[in-house]
């Protein structure tokens, strides 16, 4: 095997440091400095997120996401709200500085997955998605059940 083929980990590494680095420059303007995908997920989400929901979502524990969400509220870029259906949950929503960033937000991934995809045929950047896809479905635990799927995967 060469040693591109076992450096792809070390590839997937470098390119979230990459993107995220430039990500948190383009957005600098926001205060945030990372968790731009949490406000993202939360105005993509069909449905109000819960808390539980967003831990699935980015594979983190409960103890995290609360950390993660205490911060971010405190910022004023969430709201947290008791779920009237089930009292021991709350769902998110965006709060002021959350609602005034949003744009900016999904404009600055927009744009760098533009530069990232530069130089991409329409159909590669097809192919690169399903690639993509369907590495993350190969490892992830319970596809079936997984929740970034169903969330990334409805039409």
């Amino acid at each position: 095997m060469n040693l591109q083929w076992e450096a792809i980990g070390l590839y997937f590494h470098l390119l979230d440091k990459s993107y995220h680095k430039l990500l948190s420059y383009d957005l600098d303007f926001t205060g945030l400095e990372r968790y731009f995908f949490i406000l993202w997920a939360i105005a993509k989400a069909e449905n109000p997120l819960s808390q539980q929901n967003l831990a699935d979502l980015l594979k983190v524990d409960k103890a995290t996401i609360v950390r993660i969400i205490d911060d971010l509220e405190d910022k004023g870029y969430i709201k947290r709200f008791l779920n009237e259906k089930d009292k021991r949950a709350y769902t998110l929503a965006l709060g002021k500085k959350g609602e005034r960033y949003i744009q900016d937000i999904q404009e600055g991934i927009r744009n760098l997955n533009e530069e990232l995809l530069f130089n991409f045929s329409p159909r590669e950047k097809e192919i690169f998605l399903e690639l993509l896809h369907k590495a993350y479905q190969n490892l992830s635990q319970e596809p079936q059940s997984d929740f970034f799927l169903k969330f990334i995967d409805r039409k």
